[in-house]
């Protein structure tokens, strides 16, 4: 697929508006130079796949290349949902990022996204709805020397993020469930507003949620990673499942402890 990669003037930058339900992003990061934990440069070969899901393989894969973690440069004024129309939202929900915000986006979009240069820099429009979570800067202390401010970081659409459950061994010679995780529960680490309505009315999202709880996923869930590999990662030193609210079916148990 051929991306569309175009040059514009920094007053066609700032003057921009984007329409669609994009968001205007800046591409930071980059993992063009990425190495290994061994030192070995990761390279763009589209045409090897390494599967991997546990995390821990540290070769090189088309996705580990995706700069899917951004800064928003610009946002559209509202979003546009109407369950009619194909052209809008999948789901209702409210703009809740801003300038300056770190957001993460799925590998798919950030690679085919529309990029615009500017400068020597890059800028790609990325699919609100595709946005997972983002992370920001705030004040704590304005007026201490020096100055306090803190990152803190939500969910977005209806996604939560979810740390990986490992079986328990039944005693040390069951080396059949070391390094083994569950793909339908998961302990909620971050979540966000549940998205107001979807497109289908039989679709909702699932309320209450709070952080620690052990959830139970849906069979039509396929849980996947924030960040596909620990060496490229740039949310946690830790992997997260991403889950939709709409995939939760139940919650096990409340503070949940491992």
């Amino acid at each position: 697929m051929e991306i569309l990669k175009k040059e514009i003037s920094k007053d066609e930058l700032d003057s921009g508006i984007p329409l669609g339900n994009h968001v205007l992003c800046e591409v930071y990061y980059t993992n063009r130079d990425a190495k290994t934990k061994g030192g070995v440069i990761i390279g763009f070969n589209n045409d090897v796949t390494y599967a991997s899901e546990d995390g821990k393989d540290t070769s090189s894969h088309p996705a580990d290349m995706a700069e899917t973690s951004l800064v928003v440069y610009r946002c559209p004024s509202k979003l546009y949902f109407e369950p009619t129309d194909p052209k809008g939202m999948d789901w209702e929900t409210e703009m809740e990022l801003g300038e300056e915000d770190i957001i993460w986006t799925n590998p798919i979009d950030a690679l085919n996204s529309v990029t615009l240069t500017c400068e020597g820099k890059e800028y790609k429009l990325i699919n609100y709805q595709d946005v997972y979570c983002y992370k920001r800067e705030i004040w704590v202390d304005k007026w201490s020397t020096p100055q306090k401010k803190k990152i803190v970081a939500h969910c977005i659409n209806g996604y939560v993020l979810c740390e990986q459950v490992p079986y328990q061994t039944v005693s040390y010679l069951d080396v059949t469930s070391q390094d083994k995780i569950h793909k339908d529960r998961g302990i909620v680490r971050y979540l966000g507003t549940p998205n107001t309505r979807h497109r289908f009315p039989e679709i909702t999202d699932f309320q209450n949620l709070e952080i620690g709880d052990l959830v139970l996923f849906d069979k039509k869930c396929v849980p996947f990673y924030l960040e596909r590999s620990v060496y490229s990662a740039k949310f946690s030193d830790e992997l997260f499942f991403v889950v939709p609210r709409k995939y939760i079916n139940l919650v096990l148990e409340r503070n949940y402890e491992k």
